[in-house]
């Protein structure tokens, strides 16, 4: 064998053997004889806003589009997020989902022998671009009511310490982290501090950090409470410095399809949309947690997203096979702490959400 494709297949190889693999929910269909018209509640997708309202502003959109040219309103989009969240433009990073910008920061702030810190349990993907840029990490623990220790965070810091990703509202647990100890860990840790903020269509508060800190990047991301997960927007606030490094150095020339931008432009000016549509999905959790808690063998935790994490008295891994036979998938998430057989469901309109909590309790019967 050529000697420099030894060299080359090695690299390769050796992020294959360190570098977990992602996957989702929807991986089991592959190997299910199941019924083939599923009810996904697995990847915490928005259905509340209607697809033909969507697809309307994409063909408004599509109308004046040339995809033939690089142009696009990314200034423009910049300057409405600004205005949404009480920021500056040029404190603004647009990305290809915000799974983008993470990997832009993992790349740009950490060299391989540099450590990280990860609450457990959380987002998956945190831990997986570390593996893969060769970066060791700690994960730290979130306490038994799911809130971030602190402390622990402080004392598990290196002198090789670089970078915090903290989610809040976290994934899979559901629960915020207090702005308190959030601040507490920009102002004493000394590391940049990603906050994913996913969850959010918008957080004020945290982006007045920014004002005080230059240690803070905060996530957001179109995929949730904007509806369009399959066009892949993103975006980051941070100070100037930070961001304008990031887009003029380091994100590729045109990291964004000119038309996910347009559509974000035209959802920005419907946003009575997103309003209502979240407004929908809070009382619709509560009806859902209210009907979880009714279910023997179920135990519901709060949440603050758009998904429910519940432990049931049985396999969990069983109880999403058993799901599927109704037509049905969810997450199986496994071990939350003490919790051994957690399940996490999207929240979805009441009819689907009737299907959803009507299976759960045959599967369990």
């Amino acid at each position: 064998m050529n000697p420099q494709r030894i060299r080359w297949m090695k690299n390769l190889c050796d992020i294959a053997d360190r570098v977990s693999i992602y996957s989702s929910s929807s991986d089991i269909l592959s190997d299910s004889s199941e019924p083939t018209k599923i009810l996904n509640l697995s990847a915490n997708e928005n259905l509340f806003l209607e697809v033909a309202t969507l697809k309307r502003i994409m063909f408004e959109v599509l109308d004046a589009y040339d995809p033939r040219l690089y142009r696009s309103n990314y200034e423009e989009l910049r300057k409405d997020l600004g205005a949404l969240n009480a920021a500056n433009p040029e404190q603004i990073l647009l990305g290809n989902g915000s799974d983008q910008i993470l990997d832009l920061l993992v790349r740009s702030v950490l060299a391989p022998k540099d450590h990280a810190i990860v609450i457990c349990p959380t987002f998956s993907m945190y831990g997986i671009l570390l593996q893969c840029n060769g970066t060791l990490y700690t994960e730290v623990p979130l306490r038994s009511d799911f809130s971030m220790d602190v402390d622990s965070i402080l004392s598990s810091i290196k002198p090789n310490t670089r970078l915090i990703f903290l989610c809040s509202p976290n994934n899979p647990t559901g629960n915020k982290q207090s702005l308190e100890s959030i601040e507490r860990l920009v102002r004493e840790s000394g590391c940049l501090i990603v906050l994913d903020e996913a969850y959010l269509t918008i957080n004020t508060s945290s982006v007045k950090l920014l004002e005080k800190y230059d240690n803070l990047v905060i996530l957001r991301t179109f995929s949730k409470s904007y509806g369009i997960a399959g066009l892949r927007i993103g975006y980051a606030l941070s100070n100037n410095t930070l961001i304008s490094i990031l887009q003029n150095r380091i994100q590729y020339p045109f990291p964004v399809s000119s038309f996910s931008i347009d559509v974000a432009v035209r959802l920005l000016e419907n946003y009575s949309l997103i309003q209502s549509a979240d407004t929908r999905m809070r009382t619709q959790r509560s009806r859902t947690f209210a009907d979880l808690k009714s279910i023997r063998g179920v135990t519901p935790f709060p949440s603050e997203c758009n998904f429910i994490l519940f432990d049931v008295e049985a396999d969990s891994r069983e109880v999403q096979r058993d799901l599927l036979k109704y037509g049905i998938l969810v997450r199986n998430i496994d071990n939350v702490l003490d919790f051994s057989n957690c399940l996490r469901v999207t929240i979805a309109p009441e009819d689907m959400m009737k299907q959803f909590t009507t299976a759960l309790m045959e599967v369990l019967s």
